[in-house]
């Protein structure tokens, strides 16, 4: 997830807690945490979980 949020424009993943990772963004007006949300639902279906 954070090798994939690193190819969004303007993000990149910055520290991972646990189960959480910290994401640096550029521009706070781009929708990141959506596109973000988005982007773990796909890996998530990927791996044959429920996001």
């Amino acid at each position: 997830m954070a090798g994939v949020l690193g190819m969004m424009p303007g993000t990149v993943g910055v520290q991972l807690t646990g189960d959480r990772l910290r994401v640096h963004v550029l521009d706070e007006r781009l929708p990141a945490a959506a596109e973000a949300a988005a982007l773990q639902a796909h890996i998530a279906r990927m791996f044959g979980e429920r996001p």
